[in-house]
């Protein structure tokens, strides 16, 4: 009781700021009627009807690269059937039901090159409440290790992050335990972030392939095997704690972010005009 009571609390507080962040924006759409730059005007104008439409559920951006296992972990975390084949990658935006107040939105990879998919990566993240970071077992690269640093500071959204290492079942051992390999791999990270703490980000290290392998499997010790395997209740748990301790603030913080990227873009469009 004393825990339902907190969380009704904080989506009261939620949506009492949130009432005050629209009566702002409602004022500022006021200014901007005069703005003789209709391209910037219709802009600000649909960013304001966005963030105007107040959002109750939490929204949650799955990002990485591409091949990293986004559309499966989402598969193993909600039993949809999102296409996994290796040679069939993400191109648009797709949200997907996690629990009844959380959605879990799939993506493009990010920095992948293409423009348009960039676009859709880009706007899915900054959109978003929290984000999910998925890596494969070989850790971050010269392509993820920007992608996760533009996320936290560019987009401002260092509190708002859950970092994922997928595909731990490619992982070398070399005879080692699997908790062993993994503070090798979580002090790897932590070398490549700082000063970020990796703390702030988890990580989990999971293999969601390995999951969905479990529920196909042939027999009960196969599949509790896989079961174990897969870390997939690690996840499961650390989700839960990051959407409790972190959705209200990121709830909080979603529509300022949403609003300084806007005027970032302005500003890039102005400079380049000028």
């Amino acid at each position: 009781m004393v825990a339902n009571r907190k969380e009704s609390n904080q989506d009261l507080f939620v949506v009492k700021v949130n009432a005050k962040i629209q009566d702002i924006i409602s004022r500022l759409s006021d200014c901007i009627e005069g703005d003789p730059v209709v391209t910037r005007r219709e802009q600000i104008k649909t960013l304001f009807k966005q963030l105007q439409a107040s959002r109750v559920r939490l929204l949650i951006a799955v990002t990485g690269e591409t091949n990293v296992g986004k559309s499966t972990l989402i598969n193993a975390l909600t039993g949809s059937n999102l296409g996994v084949d290796a040679d069939v990658k993400t191109t648009k935006r797709t949200e997907v039901d996690y629990k009844e107040s959380i959605i879990l939105v799939d993506m493009p990879g990010t920095l992948s090159g293409k423009l348009e998919h960039d676009e859709i990566a880009t706007k899915a993240i900054i959109e978003s409440d929290l984000v999910l970071f998925l890596i494969s077992n070989e850790l971050f690269n010269k392509s993820s290790l920007p992608s996760f640093t533009q996320i936290i500071e560019k987009y401002g959204k260092q509190e708002q992050i859950l970092l994922v290492v997928n595909q731990c079942d490619r992982v070398s051992l070399r005879g080692r335990a699997i908790d062993e390999a993994i503070a090798v791999m979580t002090e790897s990270l932590r070398e490549k972030l700082l000063p970020f703490p990796i703390e702030t980000a988890g990580p989990v290290f999971i293999s969601a392939r390995d999951y969905l392998d479990s529920l196909n499997a042939s027999n009960n010790d196969e599949a509790q095997q896989l079961y174990e395997d897969s870390r997939i209740d690690t996840l499961v748990t650390a989700l839960d704690q990051f959407c409790k301790n972190k959705g209200p603030r990121g709830k909080l913080a979603r529509p300022i972010q949403q609003i300084l990227g806007t005027i970032e873009e302005i500003r890039k469009k102005l400079v380049t005009c000028s």
